[in-house]
Order: structure tokens, then C-alpha cells, then sequence
């Protein structure tokens, strides 16, 4: 990198380099989305140079997310009224 180069380019050089690398071509990074302790959790796992590709991923999970908090509380709802 030269000293002459601008903050942005050298951004822009890190992430070519990166996106070279075969490490970076899979989901390395995550988040957790829940609490286990509070009804459960989901991990994602996503890459960080797919901005598109991760912001489906975590919608999706989310969804998944809703959707298992929902039959939890059903089931929750139903086991009280035996």
C-alpha cells in the first residue's frame, strides 16, 4: 500500500484482496439472532462481502425466527389449557 493512497482506495484494496482468498468465498462470519435462554436462538452465518446475499440470508432467518417463536407460544398457549 502507498502512503499517497486515499482511505477509500485502500478499503477498496483490502476487499479485492480479500475476495481473492478462498477462505472469504464461504459464510465465515455470524450473528445470533434470539436468546437461548429465552425461547432459542439462530446463528447465521454470512459473508460480509455479499452485502445483498447476507441481507436475504438474515431476513430469511428472521423470518424463521418469527415463525419459531410463534409455534413456541401456540404450543406454550395449548399446554395451558389441558
Amino acid at each position: 500500500m502507498s502512503e499517497n493512497m486515499t482511505l477509500e482506495e485502500k478499503i477498496d484494496l483490502v476487499l479485492d484482496i480479500l475476495k481473492d482468498r478462498s477462505e472469504w468465498s464461504d459464510r465465515k462470519c455470524s450473528i445470533t439472532l434470539g436468546t437461548a435462554s429465552k425461547g432459542g436462538e439462530i446463528k447465521v452465518y454470512f459473508n460480509p462481502l455479499d452485502p445483498e446475499g447476507t441481507a436475504k440470508i438474515i431476513r430469511e432467518a428472521y423470518d424463521a425466527f418469527a415463525m419459531m417463536k410463534i409455534q413456541d407460544s401456540m404450543v406454550r398457549d395449548g399446554a395451558k389449557g389441558l
